[in-house]
């Protein structure tokens, strides 16, 4: 069971900003992200409040979990829309919409869970009065033995400030704390467990920046973890250059006005890739969005001066 409950532990890692609010274009699991899970010695998750500053630089790289999100048709899960397969064997299936990001399957190394009644890992958007309970029910089948799961997870705003991992240190970000209970009934009893966890999150970045977990059940265990960021952006906007930069969100075009005279302009999509570059040399300019995808991209303004700000816009 010990595999079990440390993989169901790690899935504890999907609720988020700014003591503003977190939407579905500022983070959830999005088909065609990657990145890693370092697997750490455990660590005080810190303390509640606004302002606080975690300090998770401690944190260890015991091993590594990579993860590759992809869109989900049909299968054994037809109601999930996301598939996120790891490299442990764990594959998690997710049905986001702007509104909720539901558990609907598991395959935990071959332990698969399949849920009558959805959990809600996070609801849209997040605020500061951010709480709510779900309740769930799953079936599964571990040694022979098949097990019916009655659970709830309690989900809420934990703070926000910022975040330091060996990743690197990320402002305006937000913790969620998830309080999640589950008995297990089979022909041999009933096995009660829960999981405390936190996650921290910072919009632009899909998925958690770090968890760290208290497990207590049939087996007593503690576990964390911090993740890798997307490429090539850099952990934090910039505003070395004072421009301004409107409508935001956009359907279409934004309009960049500068205090310094522009020389370029790139937009990355949140996996590093460059998906518009636009030359200029003007204090103000329009930049066309509208053939990009929904979601959140990295816009950066280069100076002819030498200095370069970044600053996210969602893309509606």
């Amino acid at each position: 069971m010990k595999k079990i409950y440390f993989f169901a532990a790690m899935l504890i890692s999907g609720n988020a900003l700014f003591a503003q609010n977190l939407t579905r274009t500022d983070v959830g699991y999005t088909a065609g992200d990657n990145y890693t899970m370092y697997v750490s010695d455990y660590v005080n998750p810190g303390s509640a409040g606004t302002g606080v500053t975690w300090d998770l630089s401690a944190m260890t790289d015991n091993s590594q979990v990579t993860a590759s999100v992809t869109a989900n048709s049909g299968g054994t899960f037809p109601t999930a829309n996301v598939k996120i397969t790891q490299s442990n064997g764990g594959v998690i299936y997710y049905n986001i919409s702007a509104s909720k990001m539901e558990l609907v399957g598991l395959d935990a190394g071959g332990t698969v869970f399949t849920y009558s009644n959805s959990q809600t890992y996070m609801q849209f958007p997040v605020t500061s009065s951010y709480n709510y309970t779900d309740a769930c029910a799953a079936s599964f089948s571990v040694s022979g033995y098949a097990f019916n799961r009655a659970g709830t997870i309690q989900s809420e705003y934990s703070g926000t400030g910022t975040l330091i991992t060996p990743e690197g240190t990320f402002t305006n970000v937000v913790r969620i704390k998830s309080t999640q209970t589950n008995t297990d009934t089979y022909a041999g009893g009933t096995v009660n467990s829960s999981i405390v966890a936190y996650n921290w999150y910072k919009a632009g970045v899909n998925h958690e920046l770090a968890n760290v977990s208290d497990i207590t059940g049939a087996q007593t265990s503690q576990s964390a973890y911090y993740t890798s960021v997307p490429a090539n952006l850099g952990l934090e906007e910039s505003e070395l250059i004072n421009l301004l930069m409107f409508p935001n969100p956009t359907t279409g075009s934004v309009h960049i006005n500068s205090d310094e005279v522009i020389s370029k302009v790139e937009v990355y999509q949140l996996s590093g890739e460059l998906a518009l570059e636009q030359s200029a040399n003007t204090t103000s300019l329009e930049m066309d969005l509208s053939a990009l995808n929904t979601g959140m991209y990295l816009v950066k303004v280069y100076g002819t001066n030498g200095a370069v700000s970044v600053k996210r816009v969602s893309k509606n």
